[in-house]
């Protein structure tokens, strides 16, 4: 599987094949380096240890997170050097009415008349 995987990411960035991995450990031992380092985009999310940040983006960040939903992200070629601090809005599953909000969409896009599916 794995040698299968490593083969879809390395040759899919070319073909615009996209394959999302998320693990709670990403060492070598469940994600192989070479297959890691051909990732293009890479997001931590919470506080990671330093061992954690150094197999993600192969540095550790100079701030920590501080906020839920706040992590860093790093995307390959498109300049980034470094990582970068990102925050992602917090979503209260218990209280948010996912499919009251897909069928506004729905409805709005409707209205509009720009739609490509019926």
């Amino acid at each position: 599987i794995i040698s299968n995987l490593t083969s879809i990411v390395l040759k899919g960035r070319e073909m615009g094949v996209f394959v999302i991995l998320s693990t709670q450990q990403p060492n070598s031992s469940n994600i192989p380096t070479e297959l890691r380092d051909n990732l293009s985009v890479r997001i931590s999310l919470g506080n990671l240890s330093d061992e954690g940040y150094r197999m993600v983006f192969g540095e550790v960040p100079d701030e920590t997170v501080q906020n839920v939903g706040e992590g860093y992200i790093f995307l390959d070629g498109k300049g980034f050097t470094k990582p970068k601090k990102i925050e992602f809005p917090y979503v209260n599953y218990k209280k948010f009415k996912f499919i009251d909000e897909i069928q506004k969409l729905i409805s709005e896009i409707k209205k509009e008349g720009n739609y490509p599916c019926h």
